[in-house]
């Protein structure tokens, strides 16, 4: 799901921008112990800062310019 969501992004071509890039972080329920909230938004937060070190790494492109 993940994939594709960011592929479909990827082709995207708007009026005022020709693209958009997507950083996501999923986590459910079987990635902790025990099904607590917290524990769960934090650990998809984690991905999500992976997954944007890793746009930027690939990309070349600086954060904030």
């Amino acid at each position: 799901m993940a994939t594709t969501l960011k592929e479909e992004c990827m082709h995207w071509h708007g009026k005022f921008t020709d693209g958009i890039t997507l950083a996501l972080g999923i986590a459910s329920g079987q990635n902790v112990s025990k099904t607590d909230f917290i524990e769960l938004t934090n650990l998809a937060d984690e991905k999500m800062y992976a997954d944007k070190d890793s746009f930027y790494k690939t990309s070349g492109l600086k954060r904030r310019s």
